[in-house]
């Protein structure tokens, strides 16, 4: 079953050996205060196809808003993964949110991954953190954290709210390409 939750997390956000590696999935939650995005995050979406991938389909997720900055993911297709969404803002930014993500399934321990999402017009587009500079950055703003490099993630094991102070402070250069972009579908 972990097998089955680790592709369908691949295939839902573009995570692969090659493309994402080092993808950072943090030890515990780092959004304890979620505060819904100054735009709307909750309806429908469908990714955009990606160049590079010309025989890919178009994966639709409904996005709907259980509380405050906190949201359940449903995929169509995924129907036993549970995912939930919880948001903060990024410093100084009015149309990008720090996204905590969950991925479930039952007799599995959860995936988290954290990424930032911004709203363009009726587009979203989501890049990952990257562990790529994490521990250096860490370091030079005098946080300690542990990271674990993995195949296609890095666990990180550091306080949250120095991890989350890191990545608001230095979110360019922790992020590479958009691992995926969606359009809002209208029902």
């Amino acid at each position: 079953m972990r097998i089955v939750l680790l592709a369908s997390i691949s295939l839902l956000f573009a995570v692969n050996g090659c493309k994402r590696q080092g993808v950072v999935s943090p030890h515990a939650e780092i959004v304890a205060h979620p505060v819904s995005p100054a735009f709307e995050l909750a309806g429908t979406w469908e990714t955009l196809p990606d160049p590079n991938l010309p025989t890919e389909s178009k994966t639709r997720m409904s996005v709907r808003k259980l509380r405050d900055g906190v949201y359940a993911i449903d995929i169509e297709s995924h129907g036993k993964i549970s995912i939930e969404c919880r948001t903060t803002p990024l410093v100084k930014s009015d149309d990008c949110v720090i996204a905590d993500i969950v991925a479930s399934s039952a007799n599995e321990p959860p995936l988290r991954l954290i990424g930032v999402v911004k709203r363009q017009g009726e587009s979203l587009s989501v890049w990952w953190i990257e562990s790529t500079n994490l521990a250096k950055l860490l370091h030079e703003d005098s946080y300690s954290a542990v990271i674990e490099h993995g195949l296609l993630y890095s666990k990180v094991y550091a306080d949250a709210e120095d991890l989350l102070k890191c990545i608001q402070k230095h979110s360019r250069e922790l992020v590479g390409d958009p691992a995926y972009s969606l359009r809002r579908r209208i029902n």
